[in-house]
């Protein structure tokens, strides 16, 4: 079964922290506060843990925000 966009915010906001802006579509590597390059590496691992997906040297450099993470995921038919 296919996971909710829901379970992604969720997943980011645990990365992020009990203190991390709300998050939705829009939110993005360097302009949601906390959201930083090493945050993004880390983001990226907990969803490929959650969701059973390994993403690809090209997906792990271009996927910096939820709308990014969320397309890819769609793609691979792993979130409705």
């Amino acid at each position: 079964m296919a996971r909710a966009l829901s379970d992604l915010l969720a997943a980011i906001a645990s990365v992020l922290g009990p203190h991390a802006a709300p998050l939705d579509l829009d939110a993005a590597l360097d302009v949601t506060p906390g959201w930083d390059s090493l945050k993004n590496m880390e983001i990226l691992l907990q969803v490929e843990g959650l969701f059973h997906v390994r993403f690809s040297a090209e997906e792990l450099m271009s996927l910096q925000s939820v709308r990014g993470i969320y397309q890819c995921l769609r793609a691979k038919g792993l979130i409705d």
